[in-house]
């Protein structure tokens, strides 16, 4: 069992969680050119004087889909892509968490 874990599912986890982190960013730099463009209002308006932050399509990522507002988008497609990139994020967060617990647990799994 251990080798097969070593062998096999600690290489699919790093993959997964470094493919599955830079699918994310990708993916949501995007959205957010789209929102941005097509749906100007979907952007939280920054304070003047603010930097434009490298960062902020991610946290607004999080305030579309918790407050729905990504459903105002009429392109099926982008929809999609958006409850896509939602999972594709989830993935990456799960891909780590256990790539963790496997160096945690180190004992249990590895030789």
């Amino acid at each position: 069992m251990a080798h097969w874990f070593t062998d096999y599912m600690l290489p699919g986890l790093v993959v997964g969680a470094v493919a599955g982190e830079f699918g994310y960013l990708i993916c949501a730099r995007v959205l957010y050119e789209y929102a941005e463009r097509h749906y100007p209002d979907l952007v939280l308006m920054r304070e003047a004087g603010e930097e434009r932050d490298l960062t902020g399509f991610i946290r607004m990522q999080r305030h579309w889909r918790r407050s729905r507002a990504y459903r105002r988008i009429e392109a099926r497609w982008w929809q999609w892509l958006f409850q896509s990139n939602f999972w594709l994020g989830w993935f990456a967060v799960c891909c780590m968490v256990l790539l963790l617990l496997a160096f945690a647990l180190g004992d249990r799994w590895l030789p």
